[in-house]
């Protein structure tokens, strides 16, 4: 991925607010980016903050992880509030 791609799928969602360089995850928006591995692709979870430079700076509610640009594939957003319950189904 190039950074102004990146810049751009995080710029096109209203969940998301850009402070300059990082963005930020608003509300309870859930946010995973898509990371690739030898094995594959791997979602990482929880993200609350997008901090761009010499390499990407992802923070969860767990941790930061330190990821080269190239290793990102996509961004899922996911705007379902936590008690919503779907039809059949119960979380």
């Amino acid at each position: 991925m190039t950074d102004a791609l990146l810049r751009a799928m995080l710029t096109a969602r209203p969940e998301i607010k850009a402070d300059g360089d990082a963005f930020d995850v608003q509300g309870d928006a859930s946010v995973e980016l898509l990371l690739t591995a030898q094995s594959g692709h791997m979602p990482l979870s929880k993200v609350t903050r997008v901090a761009l430079g010499e390499f990407v700076t992802i923070s969860t509610q767990d941790a930061d992880y330190l990821v080269p640009l190239e290793r990102i594939a996509g961004l899922k957003v996911s705007t379902r509030a936590k008690d919503e319950s779907r039809t059949g189904f119960r979380r």
